[in-house]
């Protein structure tokens, strides 16, 4: 199932393994009710594999039978390492009545493309990051080729991949990654500033880097320069930090944002933002509400409720003087 965007949204991935317990299904109606998000939905099948908790297909049907309305898609259950019981959960979930994104992954042939995309709008491929692929990248290169010329112009999602090369050499329609999430992992920030242009601080170097057009983006996220320099909020054991509720996480987010609409206007390209643990607490997280920032939505409460029948839209914002030209590399070019 794909249902069309038609204005610019925020592109976000949650998974249904996030999901399962008390609640999860009031927060996914809380994420898709509001306007300035696209919500795909993953089963969450290789997390709750490498824990040890796989997923019930049956208790997926359900939920999606349910909740699955207003989604922008929503992935068929994949078993990791087989083929056949990952078609298997496709026949079952189209025989209940949902349109899954079916998900080819490496030994699946063209003839399993071609039932896949038998009922589908776009399909996901599986399999291209991992240790599949150990120490070589023409054998990455390879299978991408393949499948390009397999799939004949249709629409494919790349899974866990946002390679800025891979995307710009084979242009899939969306794909999604959880790079943003690297700044609670690594204590690191990542600023984007538009046309291919990142200023990148740590903890010790960020004193010198501040500069008029970091504090606009400090400021603008809803943060203060005090903020970026209270070195509690860059310590990745901190829980701040790892609930996604500091000044690290929402700017580097923010800037996530920035990009990945930047980049879907210039290549069409759609990259999804791994949402990590959503919660109930939707608020504090940096997707939704970062994202109502930038794109002018007021954030009125801590689930980010936003008026059904109008877009509750901020107030415009002074044109922004020019920067000073520099001579940084544009990746866009």
């Amino acid at each position: 199932m794909l249902r069309k965007s038609t204005s610019q949204k925020v592109p976000t991935l949650i998974a249904y393994d996030n999901l399962r317990g008390p609640g999860g299904g009031d927060a996914l109606k809380r994420l898709t009710d509001l306007p300035y998000l696209d919500v795909l939905l993953d089963s969450g099948a290789f997390a709750a594999f490498r824990q040890g908790d796989p997923i019930d297909l049956d208790q997926y049907i359900e939920f999606l039978k349910e909740h699955s309305g207003k989604l922008f898609g929503y992935f068929a259950l994949d078993v990791i390492g087989d083929k056949k019981a990952t078609m298997s959960n496709l026949r079952r979930m189209r025989r209940a009545g949902l349109k899954p994104i079916p998900i080819l992954t490496v030994g699946n042939s063209q003839k399993d493309m071609e039932v896949m995309f038998d009922g589908a709008d776009f399909i996901g491929i599986g399999g291209i990051q991992g240790k599949i692929w150990p120490h070589s990248k023409a054998a990455k290169i390879s299978y991408l080729k393949m499948i390009k010329k397999w799939s004949r112009r249709r629409k494919v999602h790349y899974l866990g991949v946002a390679s800025e090369e891979i995307l710009r050499t084979f242009k899939p329609f969306s794909c999604d990654t959880s790079s943003w999430l690297n700044a609670a992992k690594f204590g690191h920030l990542s600023i984007y500033f538009g046309n291919g242009r990142w200023r990148h601080l740590r903890t010790d170097n960020r004193a010198r880097e501040i500069d008029r057009e970091i504090q606009l983006e400090v400021t603008r996220a809803g943060f203060t320069l005090n903020d970026l320099m209270d070195t509690t909020l860059w310590n990745n054991q901190n829980d701040t930090v790892l609930s996604g509720q500091s000044i690290l996480v929402h700017l580097t987010c923010r800037s996530w944002i920035k990009y990945i609409l930047e980049f879907e206007a210039r290549f069409k390209t759609k990259i999804f933002l791994v949402s990590g643990s959503m919660g109930t607490a939707l608020g504090s997280h940096p997707i939704p509400s970062q994202g109502a920032r930038l794109l002018g939505y007021e954030i009125r409460d801590d689930l980010l409720e936003v008026d059904e029948s109008e877009p509750v839209r901020g107030k415009k914002t002074k044109k922004k003087k020019k920067q000073k030209k520099t001579k940084r590399k544009n990746m866009f070019n």
